[in-house]
């Protein structure tokens, strides 16, 4: 039997994990009480659209990482690790095994920071693409390269043109993947939003909802 070409994407945080990888890990890593209330205060600006995403990762990153030593870094990883770990959403990842078992290109693709993001999704398969923001730490502080809305758009875009699938699946829980979604032939979204769903609707782009 002629086997097809499928490109399988994912999100990342409230899709293959429970809940928000960046705030759990600005909290994480936050030395003090006040910082924690700290980077809190910065997630909810970025919530209420005061500060952009890329602001908000830069300016935790400033006061969270940036001052870090490597073998500090890699110590709280190792923990961090086994927490998402325990934060899988096992219908998702179960979902992702399986389009690698069928030899179908699996992509992951995120606005979290790539340097805990790639090792911890590669801890899955080597074999899974990565797509992450990028956090450079210049003298001036963090400047992330950040895959959120139409860059990560782009990026799937330009992956779909290198590859021509036939099929492609998107796994999403987010409104803000609608791009995305755009480009798939087959959508499966993750305890979505109403929201999204009626975005969804009001374009007719059929879906499917992920039961746990």
């Amino acid at each position: 039997m002629y086997a097809r070409k499928v490109l399988a994407l994912f999100d990342f945080d409230k899709t293959l994990i429970h809940g928000d990888s960046f705030r759990s890990f600005s909290m994480e890593a936050s030395a003090t009480a006040l910082e924690r209330v700290i980077v809190y205060s910065l997630a909810v600006a970025c919530w209420l659209g005061l500060i952009g995403n890329k602001t908000y990762k830069e300016q935790v990153l400033r006061r969270v990482w940036a001052g870090v030593d490597a073998s500090q870094r890699e110590q709280f990883l190792k923990g961090f690790f086994s927490r998402l770990h325990e934060r899988e959403n096992p219908r998702v990842v179960a979902e992702l095994m399986r389009h690698l078992r069928e030899n179908h290109t699996v992509a992951v693709l995120s606005a979290s920071p790539g340097f805990y993001l790639e090792p911890f999704v590669h801890s899955w398969s080597q074999d899974i693409r990565v797509f992450a923001s990028q956090a450079r730490f210049a003298m001036g502080g963090p400047v992330v390269d950040n895959l959120y809305g139409e860059p990560k758009t782009k990026c799937a875009r330009e992956l779909i043109e290198q590859l021509q699938p036939e099929l492609i699946v998107i796994y999403t829980d987010n409104i803000s993947d609608l791009g995305l979604i755009q480009l798939a032939t087959h959508t499966r979204l993750v305890a979505p939003s109403r929201q999204l769903t009626r975005a969804l609707e009001r374009a007719n782009i059929a879906y499917e909802v992920l039961m746990p």
